[in-house]
């Protein structure tokens, strides 16, 4: 195992998004290397970042930034605020308000890619100084501007970082912009007094939105007065840190002794002894600032070594020493003593730390405690025909080869015989085995299905059968009897598994047939017979086996019922009936003393409905009519008047269309005499 002793020294990148404290509001997300953005190309977003302590006015400043304000022009919007107000860290409104809007009090730098005509905006890309949120240009809080934002262009919106320079000359009360490395906009006054009533204390952001069209709007600082770009560091003696300045186009550090570079932004430091560097950058617009950083080299007086990996067989714990001069521990354990004592194998590792030093020793071992080899197989078994056995330790400790050859932690076996698996490791050996004996799979089987009389009884025994016997009536005997309609199953069990078979044994009754008769059809029609109930299978004459017999003509008929029990024969009856026969009267006298006073169809049965029934006088006038009415009905029929007014004697004629019992729609007509 290579281990390594080493003192901890981390390897910081000291940019500004490492130190600078910001509060992020809205949609506002931290980038790399100290940018930020502030606004997706959403709509409707709003963001900002403000600078968790306040800074006084009273003192001068210049802040360092490379400003992106999108890639659209004619469809992009809104812009930034870079600001500075007493109230809070939160953020502003959407859309033009740019999320600096009613801020107040408040002093604030505008760059605007929109033209918001509320606002008075000019129709270019505009930059203007503004007091207490408002961004109304036409209005006494706008303090200078707007002018264009670019000194070469009015369009800004060039998906391109471009240089932002503000100073404040505290004693000058002058407050300058410069945008792309050119002066654009400055305003002289004391607003300290004028606009914080007389507070210097104030928070420092920059704020941006979208509303109805958007833009990505996003910062990155270079360099602030603010904030201290560089933290001095502490080192162990032979270790390395990187040093990382902000963002510039040169770099000269000084002294060069123990950097890797001293031309480049991010040297790697190795100083021998404790150093104060100093940076100047130069940024693209020929601006210079300065920091530096002070690295402080502490000796390395640690020797930690624990040794070499260790593999104990015997049951025994192992102390490990990590003991140092005037020095803590933390081990992996969390014990943080000196020594421990472990008896259980895994990796070890300890931290032990000087106290007001940076520098700690780590180191580690690993403890191995291997099992004593053990191995215990299965009792003895039974091996079935046809099948595999699988042979899998009860316990085992180390690694294992079977008699087979086979290094596998099962073994799959297929033939009766003894088995031998052995294990071991640098601790031992141990050995184990299992005798397998042979045993037939269970049968059973049963005859085919039976059926038999009712009143009889069925002696049922297996054709063949190995294993312990389970009816599924509860017998286990060899051999049941059974004496109803049943399917019986029976199961052969032995340490083998289970199989089973079943039969159906049916026992039927005698056949019997139950008819109605005679049976009654009408003439020309054919009847179907159906008998009430029977047993067996009905066999009609010509034999016809089925439920049911057409018939269409009378006479006498055999019908048989047969099963495996015997058969039963019927004789029946089938007339042919006459099924138009009714009587029309051909006279009445409806002079209503009870008899024959009116005229009607009379019938035993044979009229299904009378459809249609006309009268008419001798000169084909119409005097009755019905439809849609039964027989045998008198208040149905004629009385002798129309419209109740009583007709004289004579003759009249009648039409009908009547249905009869064979479901045949006939027309009759005919004469009647009226007598009075």
């Amino acid at each position: 195992m290579q281990r390594k002793l080493y003192y901890f020294s981390l390897l910081f990148l000291f940019s500004l998004s490492a130190n600078a404290q910001f509060f992020l509001n809205g949609s506002a997300i931290e980038l790399p290397d100290g940018c930020y953005q502030l606004t997706y190309n959403q709509l409707n977003n709003s963001g900002s970042i403000w600078y968790e302590n306040k800074i006084s006015l009273d003192s001068s400043f210049v802040l360092l930034m490379d400003i992106f304000l999108g890639c659209q022009d004619e469809l992009g919007a809104d812009g930034v605020v870079v600001g500075f107000q007493p109230i809070s860290t939160s953020v502003g409104t959407a859309g033009g308000g740019l999320g600096f809007l009613g801020v107040a009090p408040s002093l604030g730098i505008e760059l605007d890619t929109w033209e918001n005509t509320p606002f008075s905006d000019p129709i270019f890309d505009h930059i203007a100084i503004i007091q207490n949120g408002n961004l109304d240009h036409n209005s006494n809080d706008n303090l200078v501007g707007p002018v264009p934002i670019s000194a070469t262009t009015n369009d800004v919106e060039d998906c391109a970082y471009h240089p932002l320079k503000v100073s404040w000359d505290a004693e000058t009360k002058t407050l300058e912009v410069y945008f792309d490395c050119e002066w654009r906009i400055s305003y002289q006054g004391d607003i300290v007094n004028d606009i914080f009533n007389g507070d210097p204390e104030v928070f420092w952001g920059i704020t941006s939105a979208t509303g109805g069209v958007t833009n990505y709007h996003r910062v990155c600082f270079a360099y602030t007065s603010f904030l201290d770009q560089l933290q001095d560091q502490q080192i162990c003696a032979g270790e390395s840190v990187v040093l990382a300045a902000g963002a510039g186009s040169s770099y000269i550090w000084s002294p060069a002794i123990g950097l890797s570079n001293p031309f480049i932004p991010n040297p790697i430091a190795t100083p021998t002894s404790t150093t104060l560097y100093q940076v100047t950058i130069t940024d693209d617009c020929g601006e210079s600032y300065f920091d530096d950083v002070l690295v402080e080299v502490f000796p390395a007086n640690l020797n930690l070594e624990l040794g070499p990996d260790q593999e104990i067989c015997e049951d025994i714990p192992i102390t490990l020493d990590a003991s140092q001069n005037n020095a803590s521990y933390l081990w992996n354990t969390g014990e943080t003593s000196p020594t421990i004592a472990v008896q259980t194998s895994g990796n070890y590792s300890v931290t032990v730390t000087e106290p007001n030093s940076p520098c700690i020793a780590v180191d580690n071992i690993f403890i191995d405690f291997p099992p004593i080899p053990q191995i215990t197989l299965p009792n003895d078994s039974i091996i079935c025909e046809n099948t595999t056995f699988d042979i899998t330790p009860i316990s085992l400790s180390g690694n294992i080869t079977w008699s087979t050859g086979s290094t596998g932690t099962t073994l799959s076996v297929s033939s009766p015989g003894t088995y031998f698996a052995e294990t071991s490791n640098t601790c031992g050996t141990d050995v184990d085995s299992i005798s397998l004996i042979s045993s037939p799979q269970p049968i059973v089987l049963l005859p085919s299905d039976v059926d038999a009389c009712t009143g009889e009884s069925i002696n049922l025994a297996p054709l063949e059968a190995l294993g312990d016997l389970l009816w599924s009536t509860g017998s286990i005997a060899e051999e049941i009897i059974v004496t109803s309609t049943s399917t019986i199953s029976l199961s052969a069990n032995n340490e083998c598994g289970t199989v089973s078979d079943s039969i159906a044994i049916s026992f039927f009754d005698p056949p019997f047939i139950l008819l109605e008769g005679p049976y009654l059809f009408c003439k020309g029609q054919s009847i179907n017979i159906q008998a009430l109930d029977w047993n067996g299978t009905l066999q009609w004459e010509n034999n016809i086996i089925a439920d049911s017999f057409s018939v269409a003509q009378d006479g006498m008929y055999q019908v048989s019922a047969f099963n495996a029990c015997g058969e039963a024969i019927e004789i029946l009856e089938v007339i042919a009936e006459d099924c138009q026969q009714f009587y029309i009267p051909n006279a009445f006298s409806p002079n209503d003393d009870g008899f024959n006073d009116t005229f009607y169809f009379q019938d035993d049965g044979n009229i299904l409905e009378i459809q249609t029934l006309l009268i008419f006088d001798r000169w084909g006038g119409l005097v009755f009519q019905r439809e849609n009415f039964p027989a045998n009905d008198p208040s149905l029929g004629w009385n002798g008047k129309k419209n109740g007014a009583t007709l004289s004697s004579g003759i009249y004629t009648y039409y009908s269309k009547v249905r009869t019992r064979d479901n045949i729609l006939r027309d009759y007509k005919g004469d009647i005499h009226l007598l009075r």
